[in-house]
């Protein structure tokens, strides 16, 4: 909800909403601004995580699909490995799929999964 309110601040005229990396963008500055530790394009051997975010706790690897499932950004993160190089880290690890609508311009749906 948070996260759709603050997309539908951005004019419209202002969208290309054909890519989605104007929604990696909202939510690599939406996390930067929260003061975590945010990584967007992250390599790793099999591929890379379109956000990373580390806090004291937790590690989020973040997979965005435009007009997608969450099911597939999930899925991708598993297949992919994105969390696999943070494995002997004692941090909780979370896979996040989201999806966004580029007709409605938000979030369409998200999942969770510890991974």
């Amino acid at each position: 909800t948070q996260l759709n309110s603050l997309i539908a601040t951005i004019p419209y005229d202002h969208w290309n909403a054909g890519t989605e990396s104007i929604f990696n963008v909202i939510i690599y500055l939406t996390f930067k601004l929260t003061g975590v530790d945010v990584y967007t394009e992250v390599h790793s051997a099999k591929g890379r995580s379109d956000v990373l975010v580390k806090t004291e706790r937790f590690i989020y690897a973040l997979e965005l699909k435009l007009d997608g499932t969450a099911e597939e950004a999930l899925q991708q993160i598993k297949d992919r490995g994105y969390l696999q190089p943070y494995a002997a880290d004692n941090r909780k690890k979370l896979a996040v799929g989201i999806t966004f609508s580029s007709e409605k311009r938000e979030v369409s749906q998200y999942q969770v999964a510890e991974c």
